[in-house]
């Protein structure tokens, strides 16, 4: 009885779906033509405290900080008890895993080199297992995303702190040179879209993949006006 309702209601959801996943690639793509402009610029740039903020976002979004801020919270739920705690916990752990093994395959699979070596405006891009060259997406940014999209299902209201230091992760390792814009979108993206899914209960992954794809949406698009103006006088 629960399954026959949850086919007949998926099939409406697919044509948002698509419409958002063809928006969202067209916001990438055309994201992918400023990459170089802005890192080309970043390199001339050297601010202390910019260096500094992306050196600090730069540990928070590590595998080790998020994986000791999910066990201390799952940890603390057991031990009080508080089961929302401890579910909260388990859950920003099992996103961050499944999120770096989908981000750690693509990584190798694309193979785009970092900011830091590109002496162009174009990369072969491929398969390829050799240091620096594991650029798209970042790592960072959709650990972080997942295990804040985590956190903010369980405790709706820190969202806000939540997202806020996921964003300021993110703007960190463009700020080091670390990664590309488009690297953190699409890194952002992918973690908040695991978090989501895995958030939620198995049997309507697709629901959550659809609702996860048209909420965050709005936030992409807005994400890539503003780095538009900025980099076009």
């Amino acid at each position: 009885a629960g399954g026959a309702p949850e086919a007949g209601a998926g099939a409406p959801s697919r044509l948002p779906l698509l419409l958002s996943c063809l928006a969202f690639s067209l916001i990438v793509w055309n994201l992918w033509q400023l990459d170089y402009t802005m890192a080309r610029s970043l390199r001339a740039v050297h601010v202390p405290w910019l260096e500094s903020a992306g050196n600090v976002g730069n540990r928070i979004g590590e595998g080790l900080t998020l994986t000791l801020f999910s066990l201390t919270l799952a940890g603390i739920g057991w031990w009080w008890p508080r089961a929302s705690w401890a579910q909260a916990g388990l859950h920003g752990l099992l996103a961050q895993g499944v999120t770096a093994v989908v981000v750690n395959t693509l990584k190798h699979l694309i193979g785009r080199p970092r900011p830091r070596l590109m002496h162009g405006d174009s990369a072969m891009l491929g398969p390829s297992f050799q240091s620096g060259l594991d650029s798209f997406p970042s790592g960072h940014s959709a650990a972080t995303f997942a295990v804040a999209t985590a956190m903010a299902r369980h405790f709706p209201r820190g969202a806000a702190v939540f997202y806020g230091v996921a964003c300021f992760v993110a703007a960190s390792r463009i700020l080091r040179g670390s990664h590309f814009p488009t690297d953190t979108l699409v890194g952002a993206t992918i973690g908040f879209l695991l978090g989501r899914i895995v958030t939620a209960p198995l049997a309507v992954w697709r629901r959550s993949l659809t609702e996860a794809v048209v909420l965050i949406l709005p936030s992409v698009w807005a994400c890539f006006a503003l780095l538009w103006v900025a980099v076009h006088p």
